[in-house]
């Protein structure tokens, strides 16, 4: 007798976190501030000239990168390269 009760409380969890992904997913722009970031990292490594021109192109460089969102999750890709996976509002850089 338990398990339509227990059913049930799994289909409403269910529910529940499936629109907690779906509200949580990041913004395309919150994905192209992490590329970014991570390009600058790289840039300031290679010394001022690096970091002013990635400066300069900033919306040429992440204009590049492809969005993708799946409603619970989504990524960006450059070059068909997975570079980020965004869930529950983070942004998380899968290679580097």
């Amino acid at each position: 007798m338990n398990e339509p009760k227990q059913s049930g409380k799994k289909y409403i969890l269910g529910i529940i976190v499936v629109i907690v992904l779906a509200l949580t997913n990041p913004a395309e722009e919150k994905h192209k501030q992490v590329v970014f970031d991570r390009l600058s990292e790289h840039a300031a490594k290679e010394g001022v000239w690096s970091m002013l021109a990635l400066a300069a192109g900033k919306d040429l460089v992440l204009a590049q990168f492809q969005y993708h969102n799946y409603l619970l999750a989504s990524t960006t890709t450059y070059d068909d390269k997975r570079l980020t996976i965004g869930v529950l509002g983070n942004v998380l850089i899968v290679g580097d």
